[in-house]
């Protein structure tokens, strides 16, 4: 089953490139030779202009967002990026996530 899900891919710079995509498992999003710095499951609200992320990748693990500059090479320019641990947090400042639009 398509699901949409996220991961963190580690860049060359030492940066993380964040993929959004509605995919069956994570790998999916993954080239071959990429190391991947985790990942979960995402939901956009267009009317807030919002991305909220939650979960972790079975195959790779929590997504490791603090270690790492975010950027994303996407349409999402104004948005905002939360990663929500549990879902029945509110979504505060302290799980907004910091990602540069790059496309």
């Amino acid at each position: 089953m398509r699901v949409n899900k996220f991961i963190l891919v580690e860049r060359k710079d030492g940066s993380a490139e964040l993929r959004l995509a509605c995919v069956e498992n994570h790998c999916d999003m993954l080239d071959k030779g990429e190391a991947c710095l985790g990942g979960g499951l995402f939901e956009v609200n267009e009317e807030r202009k919002q991305v909220v992320m939650w979960e972790k990748s079975f195959d790779f693990g929590y997504p490791k967002f603090a270690e790492r500059n975010v950027c994303l090479d996407d349409d999402y320019e104004g948005y905002d990026f939360y990663y929500v641990p549990d879902l029945f947090l509110p979504k505060d400042e302290e799980y907004r996530v910091s990602v540069e639009v790059i496309g």
